[in-house]
């Protein structure tokens, strides 16, 4: 039976694309970037470290600083997907353990999670600020599973990136992938996840089958 439900934070649970393209651009620009941001192979490796998509990107270290700080200017705009508080708030009643595992760092998502009152709903997160090995390794998904002393065969994974598909299947965990986020299906489809869906009411119904009603 399912008794942890994990969650990806961005594109999963929060529609925040738009906020972290107009700050990845921006701080492109003010690091000297020449020509267009690369803004779709940015938003392709979602889910990552920013360090690591910087790294991989070839461009220059100081736009890590740059880009959190323009993001964090911008946290109070960033809003839930629709539906998606009623999936927490469900699961919770129904007794699941929920987490969450992302790769923005651990001050920018406590920020914003406390700004939309996620911290309420949401018993435990891992960032890459912490001691596992961010997605798409599966340490972080161990982790969350250990804290809530659940086996991973228990646990579900959502998320709409390659990482977070890639690191739920590493750990042994159900994957969903989700399609309103920055992942591309084709993509996603190359990770293998055990089902996807299409809406947050899809997942509401298909968690509500998993878990069971305490009503």
């Amino acid at each position: 039976m399912t008794t942890a439900v994990l969650f990806d934070l961005d594109g999963t649970i929060i529609d925040s694309e738009p906020i972290a393209t107009q700050a990845f651009r921006a701080a492109y620009v003010e690091c000297g970037g020449l020509g267009e941001a690369p803004v779709d192979r940015f938003l392709a490796m979602a889910g990552r470290p920013f360090e690591e998509i910087v790294a991989e990107l070839r461009l220059p270290p100081a736009i890590v600083g740059r880009f959190r700080s323009r993001s964090q200017e911008q946290a109070h705009k960033v809003q839930i997907f629709p539906g998606m508080w009623r999936v927490l708030t469900e699961a919770a009643r129904r007794g699941a353990r929920i987490g969450v595992i992302t790769g923005k760092d651990r001050p920018r998502t406590e920020h914003v999670m406390s700004l939309l009152g996620l911290t309420s709903v949401c018993h435990d997160l891992v960032t890459p600020s912490d001691p596992p090995r961010p997605k798409p390794a599966p340490d972080g998904v161990w982790w969350l599973c250990e804290r809530f002393d659940v086996a991973p065969r228990n646990a579900i994974l959502i998320g709409d990136s390659c990482a977070d598909i890639a690191a739920g299947n590493a750990a042994g965990v159900r994957t969903v992938a989700c399609l309103w986020g920055a992942g591309r299906l084709d993509d996603l489809k190359a990770e293998g996840p055990d089902q996807f869906v299409s809406s947050p009411w899809q997942l509401d119904a298909m968690l509500r089958d998993l878990l069971e009603d305490p009503s």
